[in-house]
Parts: structure tokens; sequence; C-alpha cells
């Protein structure tokens, strides 16, 4: 290895620690230092009584960890919206027990947008659901029970999520490289009152 210089500390003048240097300057990692350690304790050296202080662990690599968890992000969205059981639907009780891909039940919208002209005058316009998004990227969904609002987030969300789903279906959504969030009201419960009960998410870091 070369010429490596022994570092010591001391607590109260008696020596606790110590690092290993490489003559370049380069602190030795925890396992070429073992090697030291081993080959001095075999000559009677005392290096082993001591702690070694090895050097700091590099930075994780923060791009690779946010496209694990995106990845996992991903996943996730795909196992909540990207299928439908048809509990509680009259059905043949066989078929009601699986879930099917979410594109092959989706029938595409349409929405009703009501807008003011230039007498200031209401105007309804019926519109694809794909067409509307093309339009317009702030919105509020109003329908009545069974709609079809739930199925549509789910839609969205994973055409989105999974690009490669954008043209499962024939609604003519705008390919864009949007990344859904997916956020419930019913889930949030007393958070929304107290934000310090919102916990930041978990990273995955990459092996």
């Amino acid at each position: 290895m070369g010429y490596i210089w022994a570092i010591f500390y001391a607590q109260g003048k008696q020596r606790s620690h110590f690092a290993l240097i490489h003559a370049d300057g380069t602190p030795l990692g925890e396992t070429s230092a073992q090697k030291v350690i081993a080959a001095d304790k075999s000559c009677k050296g005392k290096l082993y009584q001591y702690t070694y202080l090895a050097p700091a662990k590099p930075q994780p690599d923060k791009e690779a960890m946010e496209q694990v968890a995106l990845a996992q992000y991903q996943k996730w969205v795909s196992a909540e919206c990207g299928q439908i059981q048809l509990d509680g639907i009259p059905a043949d009780a066989e078929l009601s027990a699986y879930k099917l891909k979410l594109e092959r039940l989706f029938v595409p919208l349409k929405v009703e947008v009501k807008t003011k002209d230039k007498d200031n005058e209401y105007k309804i316009e019926t519109l694809p659901v794909g067409l509307f998004l093309r339009q317009k990227m702030r919105f509020s969904l109003l329908t009545k029970p069974g709609g079809g609002k739930s199925t549509l987030l789910k839609r969205l969300t994973v055409a989105y999520a999974e690009p490669e789903r954008l043209k499962a279906a024939n609604d003519q959504l705008p390919d864009k490289p949007y990344l859904p969030l997916l956020l419930r009201c019913r889930d949030l419960q007393e958070r929304a009152r107290n934000p310090k009960l919102i916990r930041p998410p978990k990273l995955i870091r990459p092996n």
C-alpha cells in the first residue's frame, strides 16, 4: 500500500481513536484499514485496541433515489388505480371475484363546460375529456353519485403514472409528461387540521 500515517486521538491523554492516512493524503476505507490493523496485530502492534475512524461515507446519489422513489410510486398507483373489481355489481359470481384492468371497462367520458360569453351569458359546451384537458389546466369536476368521477380520476392517474397506458383508451388524453399525485381527502382526516401529523415519505436508498 505504500507509506501510511497513523493519526492518534486521545481523551484525558489516553489514546482512544486513530485514523490511517495514505501518503497521498487519502484516508483508508474500512476494508483497507482492517487489513492494516490485522497486519499490525500480527506484529504485536496495538492498533486493534483503539477505535478506527473511517472516512465519511459518500453522499447518496439523489438522482438515483428519486428514480427509485418514482418507480415505487408508479407501482403503487398501478396497484391502487389500475384495476377494477366488480363488487356489488350484478354479474356472474366467478367474474365478480376477479380484478379487471381499468381500460377494459372504462368508457371515455364527456364533460359539460359552463362558461360566460362576451355578453356575460352562460354558454354550455360538451367536450371529450381529453380535448377539455388540452384547454384547461385547473378545474373542478362535479356530477351526481355514480357519474364516473372516481373512475375518471383513476384513469387519469394511471395514464400519466404509466405512459405506456396513455393510449390504452380512446379518450384523446394530451400526451404530456405529467406526474399525478393522488390525494384522498378521507385519508387526510386529522392531518388537514394538524400539519404536524404529516410525515415526509421515506426514500429507500438503492443498493
